[in-house]
């Protein structure tokens, strides 16, 4: 992936104990790795950007190589610079169609002239949405046994107007996978300020305050697909949030083709 790495690491063999290797509590770092490749389009990956990483892990196994599979503990990753979110993005497997329905969902405002102003506002949302440059970005991960899946603890990624949040989010641990092919299963919560609030109260969203100073509730969703080819239903959430998005798009049929 690019990255600087250093480590720290003491392993031991005992030939009578049970389990004989151990991997006493050591510490990874990784610098400047980049996001993209992690993905399966690496020319337009969900996320990109530079991150570093901090782990701290152990384990015990039968061999070397369940060291490496079972090994718990917890790592923060931080972005190290501005990166692009691609959540809805008509090239991306994420987000197939998004770019060509927020082309549609603005003409058909504007052939309505505006009677139905959410579509209006939907086609900016997704528009907004389809690109999304962040300012900064952390995650916070621990694994453990019996199941050893990969938890995300707390998911943050902010940009100028919009902030999205995680937490209790799992990529399950399947022995016979590589880490690449793992299943996800991440909520995401959208928080909004400034401009990104007036968009989403357009389609009936931003109604309320959050936890969160200064920003406003957003829609949720579900990140789902493996770790190199994740898969989400926003777009299917965004187009039923309001009664008047819904009957329009049905009138029209796009998302039935």
């Amino acid at each position: 992936m690019g990255a600087d790495i250093s480590a720290g690491a003491q392993i031991t063999f005992s030939e009578s104990a049970k389990i004989p290797y151990e991997l006493k509590p050591s510490s990874i770092s990784l610098k400047s790795f980049e996001a993209s490749k992690i993905f399966f389009d690496s020319a337009k990956p969900a996320i990109s950007g530079l991150f570093d990483a901090d782990i701290r892990a152990e384990s015990s196994g039968n061999n070397a190589e369940h060291l490496l599979r079972y090994a718990t503990g917890k790592a923060s990753i931080r972005s190290r610079s501005a990166g692009a979110l691609r959540i809805l993005d008509s090239d991306t497997i994420a987000g197939g169609g998004a770019a060509l329905a927020g082309g549609i969902l603005k003409l058909a405002g504007k052939i309505l002239k505006n009677k139905v102003a959410e579509l209006d506002g939907m086609g900016d949302v997704v528009g907004m949405l389809a690109k999304a440059e962040f300012s900064e970005a952390a995650v916070e991960m621990s694994r453990k046994a019996p199941d050893y899946n990969y938890n995300i603890d707390s998911a943050a990624i902010k940009t100028d107007a919009l902030l999205f949040s995680s937490k209790n989010g799992k990529i399950y641990f399947d022995p016979d996978l590589p880490f690449s092919g793992q299943k996800l299963e991440i909520p995401v919560s959208i928080f909004v300020k400034g401009s990104a609030k007036t968009l989403f109260e357009k389609i009936g969203y931003a109604k309320s305050q959050s936890d969160a100073e200064g920003y406003y509730r957003g829609p949720s969703f579900t990140v789902e697909g493996t770790v190199s080819r994740p898969t989400n239903d926003l777009l299917d959430i965004l187009t039923s949030a309001t009664g008047a998005v819904k009957n329009v798009l049905e009138k029209i049929n796009f998302f039935k083709q």
